[in-house]
């Protein structure tokens, strides 16, 4: 019933708007927070929990420039990390060992995108940069013009991405050039969710926004109540957002009304991570320190696990198991029936950016900019 989608690790801090001037205080707030290279304040933390039982192996450690803080990608073998020094970093999946760098003068807050032999990724400074996968030389770039805090999402050719002034840009992939501009209410931090001919964003302005991938048609625009620095999360007859009211929403995507809303995250605690799915639970954490599981359907709670800090990454799930980080500094593993605990690893800084996965291995990178390495 449900397709498990792909998400980028994408945050803002936020609060609902309730008047047009608590809207603005809050988005000056995130900017201050936010541009540049000023480091934000460290999210809350408290004591980890016990460490389950069992444990992985770190099979290797890679030092970065600087911290981290957007989930590592991996392709044919070679693991990309950026860094908020501007730095990008080709890494061999099996030795741990560095291919090549590439450096910008913006810092890196987003995800690199894989696509037709580039690596592709917006910086602070709001240049888009298409590398080589190969080597690291710059084949293309774009300016568009300000900061970009999030992934792009590359389908049929084209290379997507929003930015903080809240345009949404559609480029070629093989040259750069630019295919169409769509232009929202206000900055937007999140990935797009990619649907069968549909792009979906959310962003500062409290809205959500349907996109033709052809030519940048709005085909919706819908008033989701808050905030959200989370991409949604785009299922086959509803789509899922998080906002940092506190809430997670579920909408019709045909008739695009709400569905449900779940409102069991404690002080209404901001969701800044994107949601993920599998078998029809919803799994997401919040700034309440907890990871959420939400049945799809209903929005009813499945189970919930408690962590000893914020939650700004997403989850990724596979198999039966959900892997999340944590700013307590540790890496979770859960079973994804149940949200027991199976094992958990200790990093030596703050996990701002999720996890990945990729031939058996775990992939996180902390605030400190150490790449860590997993097997189970």
């Amino acid at each position: 019933m449900y397709a498990t989608q792909i998400v980028f690790n994408e945050r803002a801090i936020n609060m609902p708007p309730t008047d047009s001037r608590k809207k603005a205080l809050v988005c000056l707030a995130l900017l201050m927070l936010s541009v540049g290279c000023e480091k934000r304040p460290a999210p809350r933390a408290a004591k980890a929990p016990a460490s389950a039982p069992s444990a992985p192996t770190v099979q290797w450690r890679y030092q970065a420039t600087d911290a981290v803080e957007a989930t590592p990608a991996t392709a044919e073998g070679v693991v990309y990390v950026a860094d908020t020094a501007g730095t990008l970093h080709a890494i061999d999946l099996n030795a741990g060992t560095g291919k090549w760098t590439y450096s910008a003068e913006g810092g890196f807050a987003a995800t690199p995108t894989v696509d037709a032999g580039l690596v592709m990724l917006g910086d602070l400074d709001g240049v888009f940069h298409a590398v080589g996968a190969n080597d690291g030389h710059l084949r293309w770039s774009f300016d568009s013009g300000s900061a970009i805090h999030a992934s792009a999402r590359a389908v049929g050719g084209r290379v997507i991405f929003p930015n903080d002034a809240g345009k949404v840009f559609c480029l070629k992939v093989a040259d750069g050039q630019q295919l169409w501009t769509y232009s929202a209410g206000d900055r937007i931090n999140a990935a797009a969710a990619i649907g069968s001919a549909l792009a979906v964003f959310a962003g500062c302005d409290a809205k959500m926004y349907g996109i033709a991938l052809t030519d940048g048609t709005e085909l919706f625009n819908v008033d989701i109540d808050a905030l959200t620095g989370g991409s949604p999360l785009l299922l086959d007859d509803r789509i899922i957002v998080g906002t940092a009211g506190g809430l997670v929403c579920g909408y019709d995507l045909t008739t695009l009304k709400k569905l449900w809303t779940y409102d069991r995250i404690e002080d209404g605690a901001m969701v800044i991570a994107s949601p993920v799915e599998a078998d029809g639970v919803v799994v997401v954490g919040a700034r309440d320190a907890v990871v959420h599981a939400i049945a799809a359907a209903d929005g009813k709670r499945v189970w919930n696990f408690r962590t000893g800090g914020d939650i700004d990454g997403p989850a990724v799930i596979v198999g039966r198991r959900v892997y999340v980080t944590s700013a307590d500094e540790r890496l979770y593993v859960l079973s994804l029936d149940t949200g027991r605990l199976l094992w958990s690893f200790p990093a030596g800084k703050p996990l701002i950016a999720g996890p990945a996965l990729a031939q058996g291995r775990i992939l996180i990178a902390d605030d400190g900019g150490t790449v860590y390495c997993l097997t189970e």
